[in-house]
């Protein structure tokens, strides 16, 4: 796994919701989405804290994991 990328739940969430560092997450995400991995745990950070929080509702994070499970590790 030399090379890939890990990233953080929190960084996921700022990705996804109204903040001074979501330009920062996206830049980044977007830079390095070929190498990025993500793991089981961090689908369900992501998915709890998006709908507990009501950045999204849970039919908008639903679409949001399909779209990371291409990243996820093989």
């Amino acid at each position: 796994m030399i090379g890939n990328v890990f990233v953080d739940t929190n960084l996921w969430i700022y990705l996804h919701s109204i903040d001074a560092k979501q330009e920062i997450v996206e830049k980044l995400i977007t830079e390095n989405f070929s190498k990025i991995v993500i793991s089981v745990q961090i689908v369900g950070e992501i998915y709890h804290a998006l709908t507990r929080k009501s950045i999204k509702s849970s039919t908008d994070v639903k679409s949001i994991i399909k779209i990371l499970q291409i990243l996820s590790p093989r």
